[in-house]
Formats: structure tokens, sequence, C-alpha cells
């Protein structure tokens, strides 16, 4: 179990949202990319290229949010804003210092990706996020039948 790309095959059946990713040992290949399920991004804020988002469900009404992030130098935390219909303020906000992955940030440098979780919102509330301190928007919508979280930056 690992927060970053590995290049070995991903074990099958995980959620796009799990906050650790499991790889088979013994079946080396090329760096894992970001998981199917995920809602692709690419952009950068603050050092960051954000390369996906994914959510699902966790109990006592938030659900388990991670970020797909590769740092461009020394891994920085993640600034995180959910919004929701309401213009007023955000649902919540979050920094996601990039120990949140379970590994020292210093491991981390280098990595294709890694990720950034973090307990937010119920991802059907949330219409769009704004990343980083320039507050990249990018728009969140729920894919009916599937529940699979989609994005346009």
């Amino acid at each position: 179990m690992t927060p970053a790309a590995e290049p070995y095959a991903e074990v099958p059946g995980q959620l796009p949202h799990a906050w650790l990713r499991a790889y088979d040992l013994l079946a080396p290949g090329p760096m894992a990319p970001v998981p199917a399920g995920a809602a692709p991004l690419q952009f950068e804020v603050d050092g960051l290229k954000v390369k996906g988002v994914a959510a699902g469900d966790r109990e006592g009404g938030r659900d388990a949010w991670v970020f797909f992030v590769e740092a461009t130098g020394a891994p920085v935390p993640l600034q995180v804003e959910f919004w929701g219909e309401s213009t007023a303020a955000p649902l919540s906000v979050a920094t996601i210092a990039p120990e949140a992955s379970l590994r020292r940030a210093g491991r981390l440098q280098g990595a294709a990706w890694y990720l950034a979780p973090v307990l937010g919102p119920q991802r059907r509330r949330v219409t769009r996020v704004r990343l980083g301190s320039s507050h990249h928007e990018v728009r969140l919508w729920v894919e009916p039948g599937t529940g699979q979280l989609r994005a346009e930056p």
C-alpha cells in the first residue's frame, strides 16, 4: 500500500478515491497513471501539478476526497475550497499538507503523482473547487447512474 504512483500493475478493484493504492509487486510495469474513475485534470498551482480528483462516500455525512498531485519542486500544502450552489461562502476549506499522504514530504518529491486526501463535503453538494493561492476554479458534477465525480477545469 502506498500513497504514490509506483512502477507496478495496480491491484484491480480499487476505488478511485481510496487514500492508499495497492500494487502487485510481482508485476513490474510502467509508472501507474491516475486511476480510472478519477476525474482527470491538468493544471499547476503553487508548484503542484494537479492531475486528477476523486471522491466517494464516507460515514458521518462527509465524503473522502483525494487529489492526485505532482510536486514540481519540494512538495507544498494544497489549498482547497469546496463550493456549492451558493456564492456567499465555501462549504468547507482545507489545507492538505503533503504528509497527509502518510509519507514524509521529502519522499514524495520526484513521484509521478501522490495522493492529497481530505474529508470534505458530500460530493453531491459540491459544484466547484478552488485550488491553490490563485483559486484555480474547477467545475464538478456527479455523473448520473455511476455516481462518479466529473470535472471541467
